[in-house]
């Protein structure tokens, strides 16, 4: 475990990134990690081979950058929840 800080609060702890089947609402994967590691270094870990359409939080902006995916993860649609404008 290990600690990070967001905005003005510090986090000490682990995070858990789960991956659910829109359809059914099954829990198809889990992995857990330390606090300070990013959302988006386990989008590999939490889709399936047979993913058309992947959802995620703004935590997963920028997956198609990411250089931990792969050629399979690109042809993957992901729909990413956009911040409100402040």
């Amino acid at each position: 475990m290990y600690s990070t800080k967001k905005g003005h609060q510090w986090y000490f702890g682990m995070k858990v990134h789960t991956g659910v089947d829109a359809g059914s609402r099954y829990v198809h994967m889990i992995t857990g990690t330390s606090a300070n590691v990013h959302d988006v270094t386990q989008t590999y870990a939490l889709i399936r081979d047979d993913a058309e359409v992947r959802y995620g939080d703004p935590g997963y902006l920028g997956v198609e950058r990411c250089s931990a995916i792969d050629e399979h993860l690109l042809q993957v649609d992901f729909r990413i929840n956009q911040l409100p404008a402040a």
